[in-house]
């Protein structure tokens, strides 16, 4: 299915054979990286997509697999030689098998960047901007009486 949706949901055919590694692909579906970018589909379709907090990284081939133009991901702490990540279906860090560097060679339409928001050149514009394990860290107690 995952396969199918990375050429259907495209339009520009080559790009997505340029960018179609079917390992790469399995592995995200196991660990996850797949449903949100399912989610986001509608709003990331043909656009360039800048993932703040993308963690390892492997949301990328989700995101151009949902369709994608270009997907940037940005984490501070991301370590672009080492292969660890996290499985989000099981929720622990385990070995994906490829490194973020890896990635981006094997699928051209993926930069990974280790940094911060303000380390995107400020020339650089992106259609979509997911936060999407930003939220994770935004925790709001709320008390009965609603403060």
């Amino acid at each position: 299915m995952a396969t199918l949706a990375h050429f259907v949901l495209t339009e520009d055919a080559e790009r997505a054979l340029a960018n179609f590694n079917q390992p790469l692909l399995e592995k995200s579906v196991e660990y996850g990286y797949l449903t949100w970018p399912r989610k986001a589909q509608t709003r990331i379709r043909d656009r360039t997509v800048l993932d703040v907090r993308s963690g390892f990284g492997g949301h990328g081939s989700g995101f151009l697999g949902a369709g994608a133009k270009h997907f940037t991901g940005l984490d501070p702490q991301m370590d672009l030689d080492v292969d660890k990540a996290k499985n989000e279906l099981k929720r622990v860090r385990a070995d994906f098998g490829v490194t973020p560097r890896e990635i981006m060679t094997l699928v051209p339409d993926v930069e990974l960047l280790t940094g911060k928001s303000e380390d995107i050149h400020h020339g650089r514009a992106f259609d979509c901007i997911s936060l999407y394990n930003v939220t994770e860290f935004c925790v709001v107690d709320y008390q009965p009486s609603g403060a």
